[in-house]
């Protein structure tokens, strides 16, 4: 019969000392006096994150809920810093930007490579404003919450008949900023050359 001593308990006669995860333990006939027992090491030192270029990005609210699990479930203990982006591309994936997210980066990284280049100014101010920011109302279909409830079924039924190749043949920026004209009576649907007619005849 043997008594183990230790903060975590586990051994068999005759065995000498067991290690388990951090804990040292050992093995003592009954009756005897404990044996000593090493306890647990401190923890180790936090580690520092790394700079922001070893950052993992990850954009689109998919990818971040599974990389997120990941961290959850210990399986990326290699990354020290996680730059989750709702939006797919970061912020230049913006439903609200009419712009493509590609085009987009490649314009704000070069106009920052330019600025950076051109070192500070003079004056010190970094951007040279005539007016203050003002706040600008969001997409508002209509006043009325139900009509602009109503307005935004039909806005997504014309999205379904327009192609989504947001060419710009129209006049619009995309497809949605036309099907947008559509319900807000600023344009028609027959400025698409390539809207699903058959659908349109269905509905």
């Amino acid at each position: 019969m043997m008594r183990l001593t230790g903060h975590k308990q586990v051994g068999v006669d005759g065995i000498g000392p067991h290690t388990v995860g951090a804990d040292t333990i050992r093995a003592t006939p009954a009756g005897a006096a404990p044996a000593a027992v090493r306890t647990r090491p401190a923890d180790p030192e936090p580690v520092e994150p790394g700079p922001v270029d070893q950052a993992l990005v990850v954009t689109g609210t998919t990818h971040v809920g599974a990389v997120l699990e990941k961290v959850e479930d210990g399986l990326l203990d290699d990354v020290t810093v996680v730059e989750p982006y709702a939006c797919d591309g970061g912020c230049f994936g913006s439903p609200l930007l009419s712009e493509d997210h590609h085009v987009a980066a490649r314009r704000w990284n070069q106009g920052r490579e330019a600025v950076e280049a051109a070192g500070p100014t003079p004056s010190g101010v970094a951007v040279a404003r005539r007016r203050p920011f003002m706040p600008r109302p969001g997409i508002r279909l209509d006043p009325d919450m139900g009509r602009a409830i109503q307005k935004l079924g039909e806005l997504q039924r014309l999205v379904r008949l327009l192609p989504g190749r947001d060419c710009g043949t129209c006049g619009a920026p995309s497809c949605a900023a036309l099907a947008e004209d559509v319900v807000m009576e600023r344009a028609g649907i027959e400025l698409c050359p390539y809207r699903d007619t058959q659908k349109e005849e269905q509905d």
